[in-house]
């Protein structure tokens, strides 16, 4: 009696293992046994970063989402949180939050390379020399704020701790220089020095302001305050070779600026408290003249891709608020949809309406291929081809 049961029992056992591998096989997706298998071991030959994916409709991207051309030329390069980019002949470097490890990548998202393996985590802020090997980061260590300027080298990020006093930063636009605006006895002092803050040069004193500094082209510097909807917003313009200091723009709330490469043409945005919204505006430089460009995005979500066209990411809806005050505080997200504006004729081409994409930064590759942008929402790198 004794082996009956035993025997039944055996049997008992063989039928569900049986029945365990049937299921795996035919009921459990696509997966199959390797699916099973690979959530705990890797199988060989695999890589250890994930290969970016294209959205389409099944990844909850809706009619209005991206048709198939745009699915073509969208790609989503980073798996994870960004803490910055910078375009690169033949691709883009990009720095990962979690670890502030650094990433090079082609174009569409392959053959990505780690170039700097040195953990730096926290890292929420950065901005990059004119050829992406070095840049000046800002990270939390033991609860408190720190800014450091470094390079990367062979697989290891080096570099040297900067003033807790400095607000601002800026790298020259064509070599390894960079400026910066500190305080420094209740004044702010505006330094140019090399990346590891040496050879220091003190170009000029302002008094006390809460300002942005930006190097766009070689003898000129350019100093934005903080742009909010409920305050005047300023630009001022400093001439290197001359010396000369003078207000360029404003006032006009909510401003925000967008340099072109050659420093001939600036894009703004400003906020129209008549339509609770930000509009895109063009200043000429040498002349003044001020072209409203009839579209509502923020400045910061466009770049120049030629002396007279930009790449702008637009809302497909703006609610009524105060900006980019609402936006900069999360009160509000946008859907946003890639368009090309031809500032000379003020004609618009809508490129591709993006998978529930809110786009906070937007680099040109040098070639003017692709552009590259990085999601609010989700703090992933995403790029799309411009050229067939």
């Amino acid at each position: 009696m004794s082996k009956t049961i035993a025997f039944g029992l055996i049997i008992f056992f063989l039928l569900v293992i049986v029945a365990g591998l049937v299921w795996l096989l035919f009921f459990s997706g696509s997966e199959g046994i390797q699916g099973a298998i690979g959530k705990f071991f890797p199988v060989a030959g695999e890589r250890d970063r994930p290969v970016p994916t294209v959205p389409g409709p099944a990844d909850g991207a809706g009619a209005s989402g991206p048709n198939d051309e745009t699915a073509r030329r969208l790609i989503q390069i980073s798996e994870g949180r960004v803490s910055g980019f910078k375009p690169i002949a033949g691709g883009v470097r990009y720095i990962e939050r979690a670890t502030g490890h650094v990433f090079e990548s082609n174009p569409d998202g392959r053959n990505q390379v780690r170039v700097s393996n040195t953990t730096i985590p926290g890292i929420f802020d950065s901005v990059w020399s004119y050829n992406a090997d070095g840049a000046v980061i800002r990270y939390r260590e033991n609860e408190k704020a720190r800014m450091a300027s470094v390079r990367f080298v062979g697989t290891t990020t080096a570099g040297v701790l900067l003033p807790a006093s400095i607000l601002s930063v800026a790298y020259a636009p064509n070599r390894a220089r960079l400026v910066y605006v500190a305080e420094v006895n209740g004044t702010l002092a505006v330094i140019a020095a090399d990346p590891d803050n040496s050879k220091q040069s003190e170009m000029l004193r302002l008094p006390p302001a809460d300002f942005e500094i930006s190097w766009p082209v070689s003898n000129t510097l350019y100093f934005v305050t903080r742009p909010s909807g409920e305050a005047d917003g300023y630009l001022y313009k400093y001439n290197i070779d001359k010396k000369n200091f003078s207000k360029f723009y404003g006032p006009e709330h909510g401003l925000e600026v967008n340099f072109d490469s050659l420093g001939k043409k600036v894009l703004l945005s400003v906020f129209d408290p008549s339509g609770n919204r930000p509009e895109l505006v063009v200043l000429d430089s040498a002349s003044g003249e001020r072209t409203n460009l009839e579209s509502a995005t923020l400045a910061r979500k466009c770049a120049w891709s030629a002396a007279n066209t930009i790449i702008c990411a637009i809302p497909a809806d703006i609610p009524s608020g105060i900006y980019p005050d609402a936006w900069y505080k999360g009160q509000v997200g946008f859907n946003d949809s890639l368009w090309q504006i031809n500032i000379d004729t003020l004609t618009k081409e809508n490129l591709a309406n993006l998978p529930d994409i809110d786009v906070e930064a937007m680099a040109i590759a040098p070639d003017g291929s692709h552009v590259y942008f990085q999601d609010k929402k989700e703090g992933a790198l995403w790029g799309y081809k411009l050229t067939p």
